[in-house]
């Protein structure tokens, strides 16, 4: 009987069923009380331990692998966060020249508009209305847009090209839009994600990507390949290029620079937004979440990949996703890394890489590189 387990048990080894390792552990308490109740032999008893070592240590294989690949995937999705929000900095701190510290609370913005959508249409636990998060995606585009814009208007419009004094001042409209939305909606709301982003596709034995994550990875790319489109394929990208690059110039041959900054920043700020509704399906939504959770790790993704360079926000942005969800979980004996140690490892790392390249990634070529 004890041989007719742990062939079982080896045969669910050959087929990578994590379970086994629980029942590997049981087994080996099994054939240590059966040794000494003089049931089995020392001789049987270490046989059918080389044989649980052996089932043992593929099955651990097996689970690295597996954790490995749902670090990578988690890496990959939060980096594709990291890059929408950095889509929009890269627009306002890179071609404008302003710090936008309240970039985050646009995120936040997104989310809760996602939110305000869902409750207009029912959407619920118990009544799918599947169809609300795609009505969702342009109503949080816009709505974070909209501030942006007022934001542009009554703050950020007088401070181009002034880093410091535009870091200061949209600090304090981050805190009063935290504030103006905690006396809405309280510290913390919940937003059901549609029917069609539950569970996710299994490619391999246990290995599953959820499709809400899939979905946030084709989000970034459809935005990535949205703003590059508008920059380098469309009049208004030619007239924001050169606005820029020569801000008198441009004026000179007749450019109407006002209205080529509020679409710049509407643009930047609509697609934060954008973020914020995508974190809605694998996050939660509080009103602080922005400068939290995310406004740290996006500059980091702007000044590593390159100022003003939407190549160097693509790359640094999946770079550092992917490096943050792989150092997180390593251990050294009993210590675990975790999510605090990591950030500060990460930020060593990025110091590090600043010194050898202070430009970043991809570092700004001609007029824009002249006037940075």
């Amino acid at each position: 009987e004890t041989g007719d387990k742990l062939v079982f048990l080896e045969q669910l080894g050959q087929l990578n069923s994590l379970r086994a390792l629980a029942r590997l552990d049981s087994f080996k308490k099994e054939i240590d009380y059966l040794e000494q109740s003089g049931s089995i032999s020392s001789s049987d008893r270490v046989g059918f331990a080389k044989r649980i070592e052996k089932v043992e240590a593929h099955l651990s294989d097996h689970k690295d692998s597996v954790e490995l690949s749902g670090n990578l995937f988690r890496g990959l999705s939060y980096g594709s966060v990291l890059i929408l929000i950095a889509l929009g900095l890269a627009v306002t701190f890179g071609l404008m020249g302003v710090i936008n510290m309240a970039h985050g609370e646009l995120v936040m913005i997104g989310a809760y508009a996602t939110y305000e959508v869902q409750l207009l249409l029912g959407h619920s636990a118990d009544n799918a209305v599947d169809h609300y998060y795609l009505i969702a995606l342009p109503v949080a585009f816009l709505a974070s847009a909209a501030v942006g814009l007022l934001m542009e208007q009554c703050v950020v419009r007088h401070l181009y090209n002034r880093p410091l004094e535009s870091l200061l001042a949209t600090w304090g409209v981050g805190y009063i839009l935290i504030q103006l939305v905690r006396l809405r909606y309280g510290d913390n709301i919940g937003v059901n994600a549609p029917t069609w982003a539950r569970g996710g596709f299994e490619i391999t034995q246990d290995v599953i990507l959820p499709y809400a994550r899939l979905y946030l990875l084709a989000l970034s790319g459809t935005c990535v390949a949205f703003l590059y489109f508008i920059i380098r394929k469309t009049k208004m990208g030619l007239l924001i290029r050169a606005t820029m690059q020569n801000r008198d110039m441009a004026q000179s041959l007749g450019v109407r620079t006002r209205n080529v900054d509020r679409f710049t920043f509407a643009i930047g700020s609509g697609i934060a937004g954008v973020a914020g509704y995508g974190w809605t399906i694998v996050g939660g939504v509080t009103p602080d979440m922005g400068s939290k959770l995310f406004i740290v790790d996006s500059f980091l993704v702007v000044v590593t990949g390159g100022v003003g360079e939407l190549a160097g926000v693509l790359f640094s942005g999946l770079g550092i996703g992917v490096l943050t969800k792989l150092i997180e979980p390593m251990e050294f004996g009993d210590f675990t890394i975790g999510p605090v140690w990591g950030k500060v490892i990460l930020l060593a790392v990025i110091v590090a890489f600043i010194q050898f390249r202070p430009a970043g990634l991809f570092s700004p070529k001609g007029r824009v590189a002249q006037r940075k």
